[in-house]
């Protein structure tokens, strides 16, 4: 019972975090959509200390599976999430844990789908960026009629003469 318990509160710490890289992932994109992406280093910040989390509780999540299947005398590495939900000493907790579970895969499924926009926008950024680049050197080496100097600075005027 005390390692059930266990179990859940780690999955809804784990699902609290998962949250909340979700909706640091939702402002990034919605920043790289604005073309405010100097504000995007402390959104990664951000879902970096929140993944980091993760990683520890999902080492505890791991210990404490490890444990429920000793106890059982099952192998930890042979168990999924449904023969785990199936164990005597989760019943006291498997609704609980089963919503716990499918909210964490909704959750993991919208964060690879953010993943996958926001890199699809930083691509299309790098992209037109590039191209803009491109068009400009090329349009600046064609052109030498609109006042082009021959480098930008190498003519310094004092204002003290």
């Amino acid at each position: 019972m005390k390692d059930a318990q266990r179990l859940l509160d780690v999955l809804k710490e784990t699902l609290r975090h998962q949250e909340q890289v979700c909706q640091c992932m939702q402002e990034h994109k919605r920043l790289l959509i604005e073309g405010k992406d100097m504000a995007v280093p402390s959104m990664l910040e951000a879902i970096e200390q929140h993944s980091s989390a993760v990683i520890q509780l999902e080492h505890t999540r791991q210990e404490i599976v490890g444990k429920i299947a000793l106890d059982a005398g099952v192998e930890a590495q042979t168990l999924t999430a449904d023969t785990l939900l199936r164990l005597p000493a989760l019943l006291s907790v498997r609704e609980e844990l089963q919503k716990i579970t499918a909210q964490l895969r909704g959750v993991l499924q919208d964060i690879v789908q953010l993943r996958d926009e926001i890199q699809a926008l930083a691509q299309h950024a790098k992209a037109y960026s590039e191209m803009f680049l491109a068009a400009l050197q090329q349009s600046i080496s064609k052109s030498n009629s609109y006042g082009v100097l021959p480098a930008l600075g190498s003519r310094f005027i004092s204002v003290l003469t």
